[in-house]
């Protein structure tokens, strides 16, 4: 449950904890599965809890994974799709730098400590890495 853990951080927390990268796994603010059940009414919380804090999109950034045939996939994708459309505090990206979501969507991969590592290096390395 690192991701659901990971996204109320993200929520509650974020004067302590600027950088997220959940994998696999969506957030259950709005209940059990909400990513997908309630994507939109999730990721207006999600930028609700951004905007209450009293920051803003250049204070954090998010770098979310999972892969399609992932049993979280049904409900990350599409609170990642319902982040998008709040530009005003989440800025999707695909280019390092240019924003604060990012979303690695991993063709074929499942829920299993392989694809996870690999979700983890990836991020380590967009985030962090030498150019």
């Amino acid at each position: 449950m690192g991701s659901v853990t990971t996204w109320y951080v993200f929520h509650e927390f974020l004067d302590g904890v600027s950088t997220f990268m959940p994998s696999s796994g969506d957030s259950w603010l709005e209940g059990v599965q909400a990513g997908g059940s309630a994507s939109e009414e999730t990721a207006k919380r999600l930028a609700e809890g951004v905007l209450e804090s009293g920051y803003g999109a250049k204070d954090f950034q998010i770098y979310a994974a999972t892969g399609t045939e992932d049993i979280a996939y049904p409900m990350l994708n599409p609170q990642i799709n319902a982040m998008k459309e709040l530009s005003d505090v989440f800025v999707f990206s695909e280019e390092k730098g240019q924003g604060n979501l990012y979303y690695n969507l991993a063709e074929g991969r499942s829920h299993d400590w392989k694809s996870a590592a690999d979700y983890f290096y990836d991020g380590l390395l967009f985030l962090y890495g030498m150019e």
